[in-house]
């Protein structure tokens, strides 16, 4: 796989982080623990130190995953301007204003990637109009846990989520995005894990990483401080998974719900992207 990587764009909920983050969530148990973190901060460092670009693309909100992020020492590595919630695809965000209501409807992260993401961040003449006529519909399911190349051949965007659904929606709008499908396994698997921090390194050209040294028992949370446990508030209607595009259209007045996406996962309606 050529080595053309420009852009990372990670999914919040379930890749970056194991499990759904919400505003008062525990930061070690979010990320899934000291270990992790280092090797999360060490992936994110060594991409934006090779001038990869970072972004997040997320239905969970800016104002709940930004501070996360802060706080389990990740954010400097990120694009500020390159943070998108689910903010994005509400009646005010960016999504309205490039396509207007009808086209903001139909909302995904297909959507988003193509009119949002990639005109920030494309270079070098690579073309963010190479879509797909037959619109969001699919029928193959992405590959787990490997670099699926972009359908253009040249990588040069790398987008990383744990909804096949999204996958398949990016890959439809974005002949320019590879893929990295990051499964669902439990809760003590959720979330990128190293053979997808590996594959990352492989798509961007880096050295895969050596094993960090196992953080001694005892130590573990040693460099954040102790955070008081709490009990999350339910997740807005928006960022569920199966009732998302229907929620979207009522807010916004329409009556054409956009074409169903599969979910061969099977969430709860509960569950967040």
């Amino acid at each position: 796989m050529a080595a053309t990587l420009q852009v990372v764009v990670f999914d919040f909920d379930e890749t970056l982080a194991v499990d759904s983050g919400f505003p008062r969530s525990n930061v070690m148990r979010l990320f899934g623990g000291n270990q992790r973190i280092a090797e999360l901060r060490q992936l994110l460092s060594d991409l934006a130190g090779a001038g990869i670009v970072l972004a997040v693309l997320s239905y969970n909100s800016k104002e709940t995953f930004e501070p996360l992020l802060r706080r389990a020492g990740l954010l400097s590595s990120f694009d500020p301007s390159l943070l998108f919630g689910y903010e994005v695809f509400e009646a005010s965000g960016e999504l309205h204003q490039l396509l207007g209501p009808e086209g903001a409807a139909s909302w995904d992260k297909g959507t988003a990637m193509h009119h949002v993401i990639l005109p920030r961040v494309l270079r070098n003449g690579v073309n963010v109009n190479s879509v797909d006529g037959a619109g969001h519909v699919h029928e193959d399911r992405p590959a787990a846990g490997t670099v699926e190349a972009s359908r253009d051949g040249l990588n040069t965007v790398l987008f990383c989520d744990d909804d096949p659904a999204n996958i398949l929606d990016v890959r439809s709008a974005c002949a320019a995005c590879a893929t990295l499908y990051v499964p669902r396994d439990n809760k003590m698997q959720n979330g990128l894990q190293r053979v997808h921090m590996n594959a990352i390194r492989a798509c961007a050209g880096l050295e895969l990483a050596s094993p960090l040294e196992p953080v001694p028992s005892g130590e573990e949370g040693a460099h954040f401080p102790k955070e008081e446990a709490s009990h999350s508030p339910e997740p807005p209607p928006l960022r569920c998974k199966r009732s998302g595009r229907q929620v979207f259209d009522q807010r916004v007045g329409s009556t054409t719900v956009g074409t169903p996406r599969r979910v061969w996962d099977s969430p709860s309606s509960s569950e967040q992207v």
